[in-house]
């Protein structure tokens, strides 16, 4: 007998959803998979939405491990800090997109249409900015939007019609000339 938790009903969702797509996955073949009745997910998640949303979560913490565990501490120049950030962040989107299609179409959905989930992933990628630049919250959140073209998921397909690096870093020299990275 499995034992339950949160970890083994996301695993199992996620692996679902790699096999058969999100849209073929109901919270009736999660429980039926995990050997439970699909009342007795309602203990973890209150409806399908809220399990998606958890599991998009963990997958998009996941994707941007780097750039959550980025160490900024070998960096005398805040500038070249804030770039290689930043294009970690992006590159990690763009790799997500390439290379799990699946999952990313769960997490545009859920985490895009839900308000609070994406004011959790931008405020989680804010805190992390403001801890390596030494900024307030909304000076790190200003550099962010202005990188979404490179992070959100309604620009993915654009991604791979682009020489990406080349409009980073475009967007880049655009930006930084008119930021101070020591405020």
């Amino acid at each position: 007998m499995k034992i339950l938790s949160e970890e083994l009903i996301l695993t199992t969702a996620e692996r679902l959803i790699e096999q058969h797509g999100m849209e073929n996955v109901t919270l009736s073949s999660v429980a039926a998979e995990l050997g439970m009745t699909h009342a007795a997910l309602y203990k973890y998640y209150k409806n399908k939405n809220d399990l998606w949303g958890a599991l998009s979560i963990k997958w998009l913490d996941n994707v941007l491990v780097e750039t959550f565990a980025f160490d900024g501490s070998k960096y005398t120049d805040k500038k070249v800090l804030l770039h290689d950030w930043l294009w970690t962040f992006v590159n990690a989107k763009r790799g997500s997109y390439q290379q799990d299609a699946k999952m990313f179409a769960l997490y545009t959905a859920y985490v895009d249409g839900d308000p609070a989930l994406l004011d959790r992933h931008l405020n989680a990628l804010a805190t992390k900015l403001t801890a390596l630049m030494g900024w307030d919250q909304e000076a790190s959140q200003n550099i962010i939007l202005a990188f979404t073209w490179f992070a959100a998921p309604a620009f993915a397909p654009a991604w791979l019609r682009v020489d990406f690096a080349a409009r980073f870093e475009s967007l880049w020299t655009f930006t930084v000339n008119g930021i101070d990275v020591n405020k």
